[in-house]
Order: C-alpha cells, then structure tokens, then sequence
C-alpha cells in the first residue's frame, strides 16, 4: 500500500562454472517467482525443489520427474481440449522439457536493452559470453532469429517516436528534422490516409541506427558518438556502446518524454544515496555530478509543444 515494491530472496546452489559441490547462492526474485516456488512446495516433501542429479537429498525431488510431468499435464489438455491440440511434431506428441522454457526465457531476455547482461545476472553465469553461448548457437539460428526480432523491434519503438512527433511532441531536433521530411514526402497530414507499408518501408533505414535504451534512446551517428574511442586511420564503428553513453552531452541522444519517470527515479536514488553517512567527498562529488546530468536530462525530455 506504500508504493515499495517487495523483493523475495531464494536460497539456492549454483554449479555453473564451480565445484562439483557448487556454491551457496541467493536469487531475488518477484512475486509471481515466489507464488510459483511456493506452489512447488506443496507439490514436494523434498528440501531442495529442484536439483543436480547425483547431489545428494534427504527425499526424491521434483526435479527429477518435471519432465514427465510436462508431458502428462500435455496429454491431459489433449483430453480436456480436444479442439484445441498440441500440434504434433513428425507425426509424435512434442516432448516438453524444463531447457526449452528456459531457453525462451533467454531468447526474450537477450532482446531487451541491455539483455545479454541481465541474462548473465538472471542464469548466474560467470561471463556475458556464457549466456550469449546459453542464449543460442550461430548453428542453431538463434542470433540470427535475435537479430531479426531486435530489428522489427527497432522499427516499431522508431514508428512509436514518429506517432508522437504526429502528435505534437517536442521531440530531439535529429528526430524532428527526419520525421519531418517523411511526413512531407508521404503528405502524412490530417484529413489524408497514408499507406502504412510506405510508412514502415521509409522508416526501415533510420530505424537501424535507432537504439532504444533505458534513460534514452541513441539516434546513432559513429562520427559525433562520444561513447566511441576513436584512433586515427580506424573504421568507425558500426554500432553504439551503450554502456559508455554520456546522454547529458551526447548528440546522438534522444532523452524522451517517456524516460522522464525513469530519469526522476534516479536523481530520488542519488539524493538518497547522499544522506547516507558517512560518505567521502570523491562520492558525494560524484553523485552531485549524477543528479545535475540527470536534471539535464530531464529538461530535454520535452512535452507537447502546446
């Protein structure tokens, strides 16, 4: 009722990357998690939901039949939904195992901004590589298939900014000059309906250099990035690195409407962080210098031009 959102720790034990016995770990999680572990209890009398095969347990887990388990809950939905089946793979009922949801929850992750770190935080591998590895294969098409959705994402986020220019937002002037020109060329005025397929298919190549973010989106441009390191006589870079972003000062950076909540939140972290004693004065610089960027930020985060 106070607007804290709660938390909930698992307790757990980790062998990606560790001993044969692994290591004691915690996983925090969100309600849905702890209603789903929960429910799983009640399901089990074993002390641990799911195990390594081998490690040893006072009871027999559920995590040894899960599997099976999938799989009679399918035949069941077979039987109480006969018109609505599973569709059969070669002409066999597909077998459900716990790695495919695992592994969807990954494809979905490693499409986000900044997907590939929270995945490695999420799966408590040791580095980025091992959940890109987890995430799927060159072999297995899953980059390219990641790659595909991240462009389509893209384009539509991009076609979402141009709804907003049409609806009077005050928008960043790179963003303003080019939605601009495509509602002039395409005559996108009132009163006159306009081919969506034309729309998307002239937003399709400013879209690929349109990365959406978390405080704001990068309109990206290699020869005015400063995130970029640049040597002389190297080619530019193709892509932007988001995690050395400057979006107080960047031109490239688009800081939205949309990201002012974000933005508020953390300027509120920061002033909380600088009540806190004690704290050195390198540290209350720093966060002094986070809130004046963030104040920026906000105030380049337009609204309705009226």
């Amino acid at each position: 009722m106070d607007g804290v959102i709660e938390r909930h720790k698992v307790r757990s034990r980790v062998f990606k990357g560790r001993e044969a016995t692994g290591e004691d770990d915690t996983w925090v999680v969100i309600e849905p998690v702890a209603e789903a572990i929960a429910v799983m209890e009640s399901l089990t009398v074993c002390d641990r939901i799911f195990y390594r095969h081998g490690f040893s347990s006072r009871n027999e887990g559920i995590g040894t039949t899960i599997n099976e388990q999938l799989n009679m809950l399918r035949d069941r939905l077979g039987q109480v939904r006969p018109h609505d089946p599973i569709p059969l793979v070669d002409g066999e009922p597909w077998r459900f195992t716990t790695r495919q949801f695992r592994r969807t929850v990954s494809w979905h992750i490693a499409r986000q901004p900044f997907g590939a770190v929270a995945g490695k935080i999420l799966y408590k591998h040791l580095k980025v590589a091992m959940f890109e590895g987890y995430a799927g294969s060159s072999v297995s098409g899953f980059r390219a298939e990641v790659e595909t959705e991240r462009q389509l994402a893209q384009l539509e986020h991009f076609l979402d900014q141009y709804e907003d220019f049409k609806a009077g937002v005050r928008l960043p002037a790179r963003l303003t000059a080019e939605f601009g020109r495509i509602r002039e060329e395409l005559g996108d005025f009132p009163g006159k309906v306009v081919d969506t397929a034309r729309l998307r298919s002239m937003l399709v190549g400013p879209a690929r250099t349109y990365y959406p973010g978390v405080l704001n989106d990068c309109y990206f441009e290699a020869s005015t990035a400063l995130c970029l390191t640049r040597s002389p006589g190297a080619e530019p870079d193709a892509e932007p690195v988001m995690n050395h972003c400057q979006p107080a000062k960047c031109p490239n950076s688009c800081v939205l409407p949309r990201y002012r909540g974000a933005i508020e939140s953390v300027i509120a972290d920061a002033r909380q962080l600088l009540a806190i004693r004690p704290i050195t004065a390198l540290q209350k610089t720093a966060l002094q210098q986070q809130i004046d960027q963030m104040r920026r930020m906000h105030e380049q985060a337009g609204e309705k031009t009226g």
